[in-house]
């Protein structure tokens, strides 16, 4: 019955930490999603405003309408002469596109 008890601690730590590798992915995915979707309320409101997409990110950090956006997290494409634009989280490879539906959403499969 001693050993037992090491074996089962083990067994319950090993379990808790797959599950908190997982839950952690999870939080990044909503964080990501979250800030791909402020992203794109500012590039809505630019659009608005300049009739096209900014030609990129760190235009939009220079303006100042985005702030502590480290552009290198993020892919940046534009399509149709400024038209539609495409923005993807790269570690996470999730992307917002002025393309798809209301919310935009679109999980990536390509390597931008």
């Amino acid at each position: 019955m001693f050993f037992l008890t090491p074996i089962l601690a083990g067994i319950i730590l090993v379990g808790t930490l797959g599950a908190g590798t997982y839950v952690t992915e999870q939080a990044r995915e909503v964080v990501s999603k979250y800030n791909l979707s402020q992203i794109s309320h500012v590039l809505e409101i630019y659009y608005v405003e300049d009739s096209k997409y900014p030609q990129s990110l760190e235009e939009v950090v220079r303006r100042g309408e985005v702030k502590n956006l480290n552009v290198a997290d993020y892919s940046y494409e534009l399509f149709g002469d400024t038209k539609d634009v495409k923005v993807c989280e790269i570690k996470i490879n999730i992307c917002w596109t002025s393309l798809v539906g209301l919310d935009g959403f679109e999980p990536s499969t390509s390597t931008l």
